[in-house]
């Protein structure tokens, strides 16, 4: 009677073997089907919706700081194909009430790519809008912002990763940018001699009301400290910036109309 039981035990863990073989080809699938088509193939069978998921909680979260509450349904746009329309899906950024108004928001949410689902992080400190953000190491940093109090602010906040609250941290501290600054942009940089990451914060509206060019650094961790680099061209705020290459690209902003590039390895 034992030939039975370890022959079906056998075929058990060859099945098992071969599913677990079928979910993981999947997530090579999906990798290479992009976001979108990750998701698409959520709905072919079991084994590909696992292997997508997998793939889909690879990616990294996307995640919203502070802001002003207001109830509005943020399109998350699916990529478009050649001649396709832009789509929206998920699910909006949740309201605490009907009857919020329009006020600042402390409030942090982590939008989860596998199910496409906002999830609650740690509160800022101070709520804040028109703020500079970005991750940096796993971690969240929040630099300046308007609270609607006292107009801009010199705030950094970060959320370390793996911490359960919001630390603040010594505040913007370079010349031109003193007082705080509005509108700005934040971009890690990608770098190993700091032992927390160091974060570039260009242009944005000082505290006087002006127009920045500037661009500084801020080193996190031991020996943490501001660091002015050598400015932009033309005074930014609420402009585009991406890193790509050793090279930072800005584009757009209010008087802004002309892209600049700064060079790492030329540093200008």
């Amino acid at each position: 009677m034992a030939r039975p039981a370890a022959h079906a035990a056998a075929s058990w863990d060859w099945a098992a073997e071969h599913v677990l073989a079928l979910a993981e080809i999947w997530a090579l699938v999906a990798g290479h089907s992009g976001f979108v088509g990750a998701w698409r193939l959520m709905a072919v069978c079991r084994a590909a919706r696992s292997g997508a998921k997998e793939w889909l909680s690879s990616l990294p979260s996307m995640v919203v700081c502070g802001g002003r509450r207001g109830y509005r349904e943020p399109e998350i746009m699916r990529h478009a194909e050649t001649g396709r329309k832009w789509g929206k899906t998920g699910s909006p950024l949740p309201s605490e009430s009907d009857d919020d108004g329009d006020r600042v928001t402390s409030h942090v949410l982590r939008l989860d790519m596998a199910t496409l689902r906002w999830d609650d992080m740690p509160a800022l400190r101070t709520a804040t809008y028109t703020h500079a953000c970005c991750t940096v190491r796993g971690g969240v940093v929040v630099i300046g912002g308007d609270d609607d109090n006292y107009g801009v602010s010199s705030r950094v906040e970060v959320l370390a990763r793996g911490a359960d609250a919001f630390a603040s941290l010594s505040p913007l501290w370079c010349d031109g940018v003193e007082g705080g600054v509005g509108g700005a942009a934040a971009l890690p940089v990608k770098e190993s001699n700091s032992t927390a990451g160091q974060v570039l914060l260009l242009g944005g509206t000082g505290y006087a009301g002006g127009e920045l060019p500037s661009c500084v650094a801020l080193t996190l961790g031991d020996g943490e400290h501001w660091q002015d680099l050598p400015p932009m061209h033309c005074c930014r705020t609420n402009f585009a910036c991406v890193a790509v290459a050793g090279c930072i690209i800005v584009a757009g902003g209010s008087q802004s109309p002309t892209p600049e590039v700064y060079d790492e390895a030329l540093n200008r």
